[in-house]
């Protein structure tokens, strides 16, 4: 079996001038990949993506497709055995290493793809069709209503936060709190970085991180870009008066879920039954209020 987690967002529209509507650029996508296979790459330095529209969809029916994320023959990895010394795996030119995710979007508003963490992440999508289509999507993340209340809860008595991102795929601007860091990243050959920060377990109990520090903390934990592999807040909620963490990651709404591997490559889901599991997911969550809730949570949160 493989594993995977299910996990949820909101898409919606950037500019209102100009509407992103998921099925007619998906349309036009496929469309112009029928004219010309490489459209569906979007190349760039050191990396790329390609995106495989499967269902286009419509008002009615949700779009699926896959998105990969791409490395070069001149970035693809060696194949090593005891012994021997490693060597490029071959590749015929104009072929790729490959990570893939599925992905479906609902007419409703909704968004759920297989995530792993070696699998491309959704911004992916928002980049190419961009740079491909120039449409103007954006893709958010939704937690467990009750996550904002808990974080809220830690201002001003915040002991410790750790975070792990990952090397951007395209350029962001700098975002708050990690201008210098997110700088160095960006030109450093390393794939990602970790950072704690905070009073250990034997540090003073009546100290804090620093208040101005813990805002742009926040500011962080709301970004919208997706290059956090992982935050962790800890720290004693004033309103339980206890200690309390909250992992932002474990916080998404997702389900975890295992998928009958393909019948030729035991690594990657079966195609037919990831879909038909976002799906049921999707069904499940909508009908016990989850979605809604935790989308009704966002907005009163920002």
């Amino acid at each position: 079996m493989v594993a995977r987690k299910i996990v949820f967002y909101r898409w919606e529209s950037v500019n209102a001038q100009r509407e992103f509507v998921p099925w007619r650029s998906i349309a036009l996508l496929a469309a112009e990949i029928a004219q010309d296979s490489k459209f569906a790459v979007l190349e760039d330095e050191d990396n790329g993506t390609a995106v495989i529209p499967l269902e286009a969809g419509n008002e009615n029916l949700p779009v699926k497709l896959q998105l990969l994320a791409l490395r070069p023959a001149r970035n693809r990895p060696a194949q090593w055995s005891p012994g021997t010394s490693p060597v490029n795996i071959p590749m015929p030119e104009g072929h790729y290493v490959s990570d893939v995710t599925h992905i479906m979007m609902w007419p409703d508003g909704y968004l759920a793809h297989d995530y792993h963490v070696n699998l491309p992440r959704p911004s992916r999508l928002v980049d190419f069709l961009y740079r491909k289509l120039r449409a103007q999507a954006a893709f958010r993340q939704l937690y467990r209503p009750d996550m904002y209340e808990r974080l809220a809860a830690l201002e001003g008595q915040i002991r410790s936060f750790n975070f792990t991102f990952t090397k951007p795929h395209r350029e962001l601007v700098d975002p708050p709190m990690v201008g210098t860091l997110w700088r160095m990243i960006k030109g450093a050959p390393v794939p990602s970085i970790s950072v704690r920060m905070g009073f250990g377990k034997n540090g003073p109990r009546d100290r804090y991180i620093d208040q101005g520090l813990e805002q742009e903390l926040f500011q962080l934990a709301s970004a919208e870009e997706e290059f956090l592999d992982r935050l962790v807040v800890t720290g004693k909620s004033r309103i339980t008066g206890s200690s309390d963490t909250v992992n932002l990651m474990t916080e998404r709404i997702h389900e975890q879920v295992e998928l009958s591997p393909q019948v030729d490559n035991s690594a990657f889901p079966d195609v037919e039954e990831t879909f038909t599991t976002l799906d049921l997911t999707y069904k499940k969550f909508l009908a016990s209020g989850l979605l809604d809730n935790a989308l009704e949570a966002r907005r009163s949160h920002r």
